[in-house]
């Protein structure tokens, strides 16, 4: 048996305690403690496991050490689907799973404001434009180099 305690908040808001929830983009902080009732002594190893419930795609795997099965770190979500995040105390010398903690995490998505939207369509339109004339000018270029070689494209 195993005792467990997690905190899990995002940055910059006043939730904490048992509120599983985060935003797209912020930093969504998790720290607890793991306990084993068993006669284990650390160092542990921790592992965390994020994996996105919509599709069972693993989104983050990254491992710690602890000398007391305590925990604490940040991750961000990239979208704005429900995730599971696993975190477990493996004992290092046999590789055995000791403790395990699971939490859903319900991450809010929204959109982004309107003068980001606009400084992303200019950026974009203007990166098109820049490819059009780029063509049309390597276009003109060949025609005219080809002339000047004797070349007459346009004479059957």
């Amino acid at each position: 048996m195993s005792m467990t305690s997690s905190t899990v908040f995002a940055h910059g808001s006043d939730q904490g305690g048992g509120d599983h929830h985060a935003r797209v983009g912020e930093l969504a902080y998790f720290e607890g403690k793991l306990e084993t009732s068993g006669q284990e002594r650390g160092p542990y190893e921790v592992q965390f496991h994020a994996i996105r419930l919509e599709d069972k795609a693993e989104i983050m795997s990254m491992k710690s050490s602890s000398p007391d099965g305590s925990y604490k770190f940040a991750m961000q979500f990239f979208d704005g689907a429900e995730h599971e995040v696993t975190i477990s105390l493996v004992d290092p010398a046999t590789k055995s799973i000791l403790a395990e903690k699971k939490v859903t995490v319900e991450v809010e998505g929204f959109h982004p404001p309107f003068a980001v939207k606009v400084k992303t369509m200019v950026f974009l339109l203007s990166v098109i434009a820049f490819g059009m004339v780029v063509g049309v000018s390597v276009t003109r270029w060949g025609k005219t180099n080809r002339k000047w070689k004797g070349e007459y494209p346009d004479v059957a």
